[in-house]
């Protein structure tokens, strides 16, 4: 009878002593049950938590989870990030979302990534912790996505202040001979530039004299995922010659040397000359510098129109 009783001893001792041991994968709790528990939208943990499922130590990421904490501002949009703690409000259109998020090293620095992978910030991608910022950008494939700076309230009038490289260049042209032609902008994003029947999308127009003394055009408008039109081929000297005379009946030379930006992500523009005389005419602005362009745009895109590009609009 005795030696029955034995293993049933040995086994109850050996189920109670497994169950009392702690998983060494389980999650440790973020500040108190009920919170570890609780949805995107409830009140954040009381104290930092650790997260990540590695119990282990790692100053590091304590660190990083600190330096997030507070409010972020997008420079290149009106998005609101509200970090406190492990969980962050994504303030957007006048809509708030909040998730639960865990730190995660990629490419030897940390990322802000949702608690569960089986979950998404909407669209936008992991945050990446930078010094002083955090970016993401919209995980779309079919279309231009945004992309997200966030910065200090303290550091986004600086982000946002416009800077003025430009550079004391002639202000008149005389030759009338154009060799290279180049001028490249973007209609979208609230920037229509005064253009009335062109549509969103970036454009490119091109001339180039050949070694032969003839003239090849290049013209096209590209949307975010498709050709809206495309013209290549041969264009007169008289065309060419218009084209001088226009620039130079507008005073654009004007604006030569011109040249300023700021650190908002939005597409510049930009108008190149270069003259039989070596003389150049150079034009750009950047960031929240182009919102306006300073010469005029829709008659430099009228003129493109007499010659047939292919627009079907």
């Amino acid at each position: 009878m005795k030696r029955k009783l034995l293993p049933i001893l040995l086994t109850a001792v050996l189920l109670a002593a497994c169950g009392s041991r702690p998983s060494p994968n389980k999650e440790k709790p973020s500040g108190d049950s009920a919170a570890s528990e609780s949805s995107p939208s409830d009140p954040a943990v009381s104290e930092i938590s650790i997260t990540d499922t590695d119990e282990t130590e790692d100053p590091g990421r304590d660190a990083a989870l600190q330096a997030v904490q507070g409010t972020w501002y997008d420079i290149n949009g009106d998005t609101v990030l509200t970090i406190s703690n492990d969980r962050m409000t994504v303030t957007e259109n006048g809509h708030e979302y909040t998730y639960r998020f865990r730190l995660a090293e990629k490419y030897g620095r940390y990322v802000i990534q949702p608690y569960e992978s089986s979950d998404h910030f909407g669209v936008m991608s992991d945050i990446e912790i930078e010094d002083g910022r955090l970016t993401a950008y919209d995980e779309v494939l079919d279309g231009d996505g945004h992309n997200y700076k966030f910065v200090s309230e303290e550091t986004l009038a600086a982000e946002k202040e416009i800077r003025d490289y430009s550079k004391d260049l002639p202000k008149t042209i005389d030759s009338s001979e154009i060799t290279e032609f180049e001028l490249s902008f973007t209609i979208g994003s609230g920037r229509t530039y005064g253009t009335e029947d062109w549509y969103d999308g970036s454009y490119s127009w091109t001339i180039m004299k050949t070694d032969d003394g003839s003239y090849e055009m290049d013209m096209r408008g590209m949307g975010s995922s498709y050709v809206m039109f495309q013209f290549r081929g041969e264009v007169s000297e008289e065309y060419v010659r218009g084209l001088a005379d226009l620039i130079r009946e507008e005073g654009i030379a004007g604006w030569n040397g011109y040249y300023k930006t700021n650190n908002v992500s939005l597409p510049p523009y930009s108008l190149n000359v270069t003259y039989a005389s070596g003389e150049e005419l150079r034009i750009l602005a950047g960031g929240n510098a182009a919102d306006t362009c300073v010469f005029d745009l829709p008659k430099l895109l009228d003129y493109a129109d007499r010659q047939d590009l292919g627009r079907e609009w």
